[in-house]
């Protein structure tokens, strides 16, 4: 079970498995971010626009954030 002390890095957060991990995780209390190429709708979830290809935009939107958890659960499209 979670608590508000955990913070959790989610890459697809805007897709089907990774829009319902955010619900579950806010009613958690838990401070979320998202790595995704689209603004997210959730005004409670930390959004880092950008490509996961690009290693330094990556590296720092983790060492911004500083989660406790990373759930990778973005798929690549062209």
């Amino acid at each position: 079970m979670s608590n508000s002390q955990d913070k959790y890095l989610i890459t697809g957060a805007s897709g089907f498995i990774g829009s319902h991990l955010v619900e579950h995780l806010l009613k958690q209390d838990c401070s979320i971010a998202a790595i995704a190429r689209k603004p997210l709708e959730h005004s409670d979830v930390k959004c880092y626009q950008g490509c996961l290809t690009d290693k330094n935009f990556v590296t720092k939107s983790i060492q911004e954030f500083s989660p406790n958890y990373i759930i990778h659960l973005a798929a690549f499209k062209e």
